[in-house]
């Protein structure tokens, strides 16, 4: 039996708690998958690090350049969202979980 967090005394199987784990695990790769600032994080770290440790000012602008436009991207990416449908926004998501069968193999069992 695993202890849940916030709720003292409580327990739960250790089914649940593998239901759980499978869970977040699937809520981070749809997340990666959706949300376009996870699917890019990765990037502008990289891009963040590599202004810091440049060797140049020249080079150090031309990395936080490349990082602000990816940004810029990413923010019209979100605002193009605010112009869809909430049944047109879910969709995108069931059609990530339906279409990724393998990275979401909880999920995907209510999609056929």
């Amino acid at each position: 039996m695993c202890k849940r967090q916030g709720k003292p005394g409580e327990t739960c199987s250790e089914e649940a708690e593998k239901i759980r784990k499978q869970l977040a695990k699937e809520a981070d790769i749809l997340q990666r998958m959706t949300n376009p600032l996870c699917a890019n994080r990765s990037l502008l770290n990289h891009l963040s690090d590599e202004a810091g440790q440049a060797g140049s000012e020249e080079l150090t602008m031309y990395y936080q350049h490349q990082k602000e436009d990816w940004e810029k991207q990413i923010a019209e990416d979100f605002a193009r969202d605010l112009d869809i449908s909430s049944d047109a926004y879910l969709k995108r998501f069931e059609d990530k979980v339906r279409n990724n069968p393998k990275a979401f193999p909880l999920l995907s069992r209510y999609y056929h």
